[in-house]
Protein backbone atom coordinates (compact mmCIF):
# COMPACT_ATOMS: atom_id res chain seq x y z
CA UNK A 1 0.00 0.00 0.00
CA UNK A 2 3.00 2.13 0.87
CA UNK A 3 4.24 1.80 -2.44
CA UNK A 4 1.66 2.45 -4.37
CA UNK A 5 0.34 5.18 -2.65
CA UNK A 6 4.34 6.42 -2.80
CA UNK A 7 4.29 6.04 -6.85
CA UNK A 8 1.38 7.91 -7.27
CA UNK A 9 2.43 10.80 -5.29
CA UNK A 10 6.06 10.57 -6.59
CA UNK A 11 4.28 10.94 -10.03
CA UNK A 12 1.54 13.76 -9.03
CA UNK A 13 4.76 15.49 -7.99
CA UNK A 14 6.95 15.28 -11.20
CA UNK A 15 4.66 16.07 -13.07
CA UNK A 16 3.92 19.34 -11.06
CA UNK A 17 7.31 20.34 -10.93
CA UNK A 18 7.46 19.95 -14.46
CA UNK A 19 4.16 22.40 -14.84
CA UNK A 20 6.32 24.85 -12.20
CA UNK A 21 9.28 25.17 -14.39
CA UNK A 22 7.62 25.65 -17.24
CA UNK A 23 6.16 28.59 -15.89
CA UNK A 24 9.02 30.23 -14.59
CA UNK A 25 8.74 29.95 -10.89
CA UNK A 26 11.12 30.80 -8.30
CA UNK A 27 12.80 27.50 -7.62
CA UNK A 28 11.99 27.10 -3.93
CA UNK A 29 8.43 27.46 -4.62
CA UNK A 30 9.09 24.64 -7.46
CA UNK A 31 10.06 22.60 -5.19
CA UNK A 32 7.55 23.42 -2.23
CA UNK A 33 4.63 23.17 -4.46
CA UNK A 34 5.95 20.17 -6.18
CA UNK A 35 6.62 18.08 -2.77
CA UNK A 36 3.11 19.69 -1.31
CA UNK A 37 1.41 18.26 -4.47
CA UNK A 38 3.38 14.92 -4.04
CA UNK A 39 2.11 14.76 0.09
CA UNK A 40 -1.34 15.09 -0.39
CA UNK A 41 -1.33 12.79 -3.35
CA UNK A 42 0.92 9.75 -1.15
CA UNK A 43 -1.47 10.55 1.52
CA UNK A 44 -5.27 10.35 -0.44
CA UNK A 45 -3.68 7.32 -2.40
CA UNK A 46 -2.69 5.78 1.11
CA UNK A 47 -6.42 6.41 2.99
CA UNK A 48 -8.00 5.19 -0.07
CA UNK A 49 -6.17 1.83 0.03
CA UNK A 50 -6.76 1.46 3.61
CA UNK A 51 -10.29 2.86 4.31
CA UNK A 52 -9.71 5.91 6.28
CA UNK A 53 -11.20 8.83 6.32
CA UNK A 54 -10.10 11.90 4.71
CA UNK A 55 -10.61 15.07 6.54
CA UNK A 56 -9.34 18.53 5.95
CA UNK A 57 -6.54 18.32 8.45
CA UNK A 58 -5.33 15.25 7.57
CA UNK A 59 -4.70 16.97 3.75
CA UNK A 60 -3.24 19.79 4.65
CA UNK A 61 -0.60 17.95 7.25
CA UNK A 62 -0.12 15.73 3.81
CA UNK A 63 0.94 18.96 2.00
CA UNK A 64 2.96 20.35 5.05
CA UNK A 65 5.34 17.06 5.47
CA UNK A 66 5.48 16.72 1.15
CA UNK A 67 6.83 20.61 1.38
CA UNK A 68 8.94 20.18 3.91
CA UNK A 69 10.42 16.76 2.76
CA UNK A 70 11.15 17.80 -0.63
CA UNK A 71 12.99 20.89 0.49
CA UNK A 72 15.19 19.50 2.39
CA UNK A 73 16.06 16.62 0.37
CA UNK A 74 16.68 20.33 -2.26
CA UNK A 75 18.79 21.64 0.55
CA UNK A 76 20.37 18.41 0.97
CA UNK A 77 21.26 18.34 -2.14
CA UNK A 78 23.12 21.92 -2.83
CA UNK A 79 24.60 21.60 0.38
CA UNK A 80 26.28 18.15 -1.21
CA UNK A 81 27.13 19.78 -4.46
CA UNK A 82 28.55 22.38 -3.40
CA UNK A 83 31.10 20.30 -0.88
CA UNK A 84 31.80 17.84 -3.33
CA UNK A 85 31.55 19.78 -7.04
CA UNK A 86 35.19 21.19 -6.69
CA UNK A 87 36.80 17.91 -5.99
CA UNK A 88 35.07 16.28 -8.87
CA UNK A 89 36.29 15.65 -12.47
CA UNK A 90 34.45 18.23 -14.69
CA UNK A 91 34.37 15.46 -17.73
CA UNK A 92 32.47 17.69 -20.19
CA UNK A 93 35.42 20.17 -19.33
CA UNK A 94 37.87 17.76 -20.27
CA UNK A 95 36.24 16.44 -23.16
CA UNK A 96 35.39 20.05 -25.09
CA UNK A 97 39.45 21.10 -24.37
CA UNK A 98 40.44 17.30 -26.03
CA UNK A 99 37.90 18.49 -28.85
CA UNK A 100 39.71 21.91 -29.21
CA UNK A 101 43.39 19.84 -29.35
CA UNK A 102 42.04 17.70 -31.54
CA UNK A 103 40.55 20.84 -34.02
CA UNK A 104 44.18 22.36 -33.55
CA UNK A 105 46.23 19.63 -34.19
CA UNK A 106 44.47 18.80 -37.44
CA UNK A 107 44.64 22.26 -38.69
CA UNK A 108 48.00 24.00 -37.38
CA UNK A 109 50.56 25.54 -39.64
CA UNK A 110 53.62 27.68 -39.92
CA UNK A 111 54.43 30.58 -39.92
CA UNK A 112 56.66 33.30 -39.97
CA UNK A 113 57.94 36.56 -38.10
CA UNK A 114 54.91 37.82 -36.09
CA UNK A 115 52.66 34.84 -38.13
CA UNK A 116 50.91 32.21 -36.99
CA UNK A 117 53.17 29.37 -36.05
CA UNK A 118 51.86 25.92 -34.96
CA UNK A 119 52.96 24.81 -31.19
CA UNK A 120 55.58 21.80 -31.59
CA UNK A 121 54.02 18.93 -31.77
CA UNK A 122 51.20 20.29 -33.69
CA UNK A 123 47.92 21.57 -31.94
CA UNK A 124 47.32 23.08 -28.72
CA UNK A 125 47.98 26.08 -27.43
CA UNK A 126 49.58 28.50 -29.57
CA UNK A 127 49.65 31.93 -27.30
CA UNK A 128 48.28 32.93 -24.03
CA UNK A 129 48.06 36.42 -23.10
CA UNK A 130 47.52 37.50 -18.92
CA UNK A 131 45.09 40.97 -19.12
CA UNK A 132 42.55 41.89 -16.37
CA UNK A 133 43.38 39.08 -13.73
CA UNK A 134 42.17 36.63 -16.81
CA UNK A 135 44.48 34.02 -18.90
CA UNK A 136 43.15 33.88 -22.23
CA UNK A 137 44.60 30.90 -24.26
CA UNK A 138 44.30 30.68 -28.21
CA UNK A 139 44.35 27.84 -30.50
CA UNK A 140 44.49 27.86 -34.25
CA UNK A 141 42.97 31.29 -34.69
CA UNK A 142 46.12 33.08 -36.40
CA UNK A 143 46.32 30.59 -39.50
CA UNK A 144 43.16 32.39 -40.74
CA UNK A 145 45.16 35.41 -41.30
CA UNK A 146 47.00 34.41 -43.79
CA UNK A 147 46.43 36.64 -46.86
CA UNK A 148 45.63 39.59 -44.81
CA UNK A 149 47.69 42.91 -43.20
CA UNK A 150 46.68 41.52 -39.56
CA UNK A 151 49.59 40.70 -37.17
CA UNK A 152 48.73 37.95 -35.10
CA UNK A 153 49.90 39.57 -31.83
CA UNK A 154 47.54 42.83 -32.39
CA UNK A 155 44.61 40.32 -33.39
CA UNK A 156 45.27 38.24 -30.16
CA UNK A 157 45.71 41.01 -27.57
CA UNK A 158 42.72 42.85 -29.36
CA UNK A 159 40.85 39.45 -28.69
CA UNK A 160 42.04 38.91 -24.91
CA UNK A 161 41.17 42.28 -24.22
CA UNK A 162 37.54 41.91 -25.18
CA UNK A 163 36.65 38.49 -23.99
CA UNK A 164 38.44 38.97 -20.31
CA UNK A 165 35.60 41.43 -19.77
CA UNK A 166 32.72 38.57 -21.05
CA UNK A 167 32.76 37.21 -17.80
CA UNK A 168 32.37 33.81 -18.82
CA UNK A 169 30.82 31.07 -16.47
CA UNK A 170 32.94 27.41 -16.20
CA UNK A 171 31.91 25.77 -19.73
CA UNK A 172 30.44 28.77 -21.10
CA UNK A 173 31.06 29.38 -25.25
CA UNK A 174 30.61 32.47 -26.12
CA UNK A 175 30.91 33.44 -29.83
CA UNK A 176 31.07 37.52 -30.80
CA UNK A 177 33.17 39.96 -33.19
CA UNK A 178 35.55 42.45 -33.16
CA UNK A 179 37.21 44.99 -35.55
CA UNK A 180 40.71 45.41 -36.14
CA UNK A 181 42.47 47.47 -38.06
CA UNK A 182 39.26 47.87 -39.86
CA UNK A 183 39.16 44.01 -40.33
CA UNK A 184 35.89 42.16 -38.63
CA UNK A 185 37.26 39.45 -36.48
CA UNK A 186 34.85 37.15 -35.32
CA UNK A 187 35.83 34.57 -33.04
CA UNK A 188 34.37 31.28 -30.57
CA UNK A 189 35.52 31.67 -26.31
CA UNK A 190 35.10 29.29 -23.98
CA UNK A 191 35.26 29.11 -20.39
CA UNK A 192 37.91 26.89 -19.16
CA UNK A 193 38.33 27.41 -15.34
CA UNK A 194 38.23 30.43 -13.30
CA UNK A 195 40.50 33.15 -14.47
CA UNK A 196 40.93 31.10 -17.76
CA UNK A 197 39.76 31.22 -21.28
CA UNK A 198 40.11 30.03 -24.31
CA UNK A 199 39.46 31.39 -27.61
CA UNK A 200 39.82 28.08 -29.86
CA UNK A 201 39.57 30.05 -32.88
CA UNK A 202 38.74 33.15 -34.78
CA UNK A 203 38.89 33.98 -39.03
CA UNK A 204 38.03 37.32 -40.31
CA UNK A 205 34.89 38.32 -42.28
CA UNK A 206 35.28 38.99 -46.19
Amino acid sequence: IGSVAGYVGGTMGMGTAGHMAASGAPVLIQVAVSGAVGGISSGATHRALTGQDTTPEAVAMDGIYGSLSALTFYGTGLAYERVTAPKLPNTYIRDRLAEVEEMNRSEGCDGGTDAYAAPSGGGGITSTIEVNSQTVSFGHGGRHLEGTSLNVNAVNQALANEVSTLNLRIGQFYKGQIVVDGVTIEYTSYGVSDGKINVGTYYPLE
